[in-house]
């Protein structure tokens, strides 16, 4: 059946190119551009409306967003579509966190925009809510907590999620990295992000595949990546029903999901992401002063009610000749040892200022051996021999 169709642009080129792309499927009626403020009135006036296009453009893009926003508040299962000139202006980013379904760049992809289009209404049509609350649960999430806010956790969590990415071709990943201060992850890859954690909880219910290729930085088209932003320094305030939204939409989204956190987020939050993990991590050392943080901590989380039975202790920067060995900490925190990292301290520095991983700035330290044996360890003694695609393969089991 033929899907009528608005469109909103200041420019007639949309309303001709849409129309030779998509044919007889999709009739294109153009909306009154000169007046913006009565589109919303003018969708409820057309009759069997299925699809809405809307220009972005430097100049109107919070405009365009505001009215974006305003018919899904009023028209909730009503698909919008962006289009624009470019796909690399600010206008894209702009119509992506308002929450349109897809962003077409003018004359680009012509012979795949009728299936494109149809991609849209079908995923729209199947939905009885938002995509994010309806994404299948087919990832698996590791975390990785400490109570003291130190470089440790995200440096662990970065090389976790980039051991992932390598375990198969086909791993979808995503680092969704909560420590403070905010952006640790982008140093240690010397990448940036326009798009950060904090605007991906104000998105939550926006969440699905689009905005996650559009927006979501990416390290050197690997895995995925989500920081708090590097200029915030203070707690954030998360509501924690956001947060475990958004992690069960990530988990709906990858095969993977690399969280790392420490006590910058709430109790709350970070019982929230244990509760949700496959595998959670309790990053420590042998200080007495760590040990003491994160002992606190874990009373915390069981005061919360919090199940543990899926986190396990990793000691970092592990000496034996310190005196307090591993299996005697981890009893004295009633926790399964999960493993421990050595190495060399000089050379994880070194990694960190330079922007670059272990794996390719010392890949002879033991640090590189021990955390790929570190995920090794969740799968437990393999029953069978590792498909094709790797050791993480067999991570959980599947």
């Amino acid at each position: 059946m033929k899907t009528q169709a608005l469109l909103l642009a200041d420019d007639p080129v949309y309303g001709r190119w849409l129309s030779e792309c998509l044919g007889g499927d999709v009739t294109i009626l153009p909306a009154d551009a000169s007046d913006p403020a009565g589109f919303v009135d003018e969708v409820s006036a057309t009759p069997g409306v299925g699809l809405v296009f809307i220009q972005f453009d430097e100049t109107h893009a919070q405009a365009r967003a505001a009215l974006v926003e305003q018919l899904h508040e009023i028209y909730p299962q009503l698909p919008v579509i962006a289009v624009g000139e470019s796909e690399q202006s600010d206008a894209v980013l702009t119509a992506m966190r308002s929450g349109v379904r897809d962003y077409f760049v003018l004359n680009r992809d012509d012979d795949n925009l009728s299936r494109l289009v149809e991609r849209v209404l079908r995923r729209s049509s199947s939905a009885p809510g938002s995509k994010a609350a309806d994404a299948p649960a087919g990832g698996k999430l590791i975390s990785v907590l400490s109570s003291p806010n130190t470089p440790g956790t995200a440096f662990l969590a970065v090389h976790m999620a980039e051991a992932l990415r390598q375990s198969g071709a086909r791993n979808r990943v995503l680092l969704l990295d909560l420590t403070l201060p905010g952006g640790a992850a982008l140093v240690f890859l010397d990448t940036e992000q326009s798009y950060s954690a904090l605007d991906a909880l104000r998105d939550v219910y926006r969440c699905d595949q689009t905005l996650v290729d559009t927006a979501f930085s990416r390290y050197r088209d690997g895995f995925f990546l989500l920081t708090f932003p590097e200029t915030h320094v203070s707690p954030p305030v998360v509501d924690i029903p956001e947060l475990q939204q958004l992690l069960r939409s990530f988990i709906g989204l990858f095969d993977y999901v690399v969280v790392s956190a420490d006590a910058g987020l709430s109790v709350a939050g970070l019982s929230a992401i244990v509760s949700q993990s496959d595998q959670a991590l309790l990053l420590t050392d042998q200080s007495v002063l760590k040990s003491r943080q994160n002992k606190h901590l874990l009373h915390a989380l069981r005061q919360a009610d919090t199940p543990l039975d899926n986190l396990g202790l990793v000691i970092d920067a592990y000496q034996p000749k310190l005196g307090l060995e591993a299996e005697r900490m981890a009893s004295l925190l009633d926790l399964e040892l999960t493993g421990t990292l050595a190495g060399k301290t000089q050379l994880r520095i070194e990694a960190m200022n330079a922007g670059e991983l272990m794996f390719e700035h010392a890949p002879r330290d033991p640090y590189c051996r021990e955390v790929r044996q570190l995920l090794e360890r969740f799968a437990g003694p393999a029953e069978a021999p590792a498909r094709e695609g790797s050791l993480i393969g067999r991570l959980f089991g599947n």
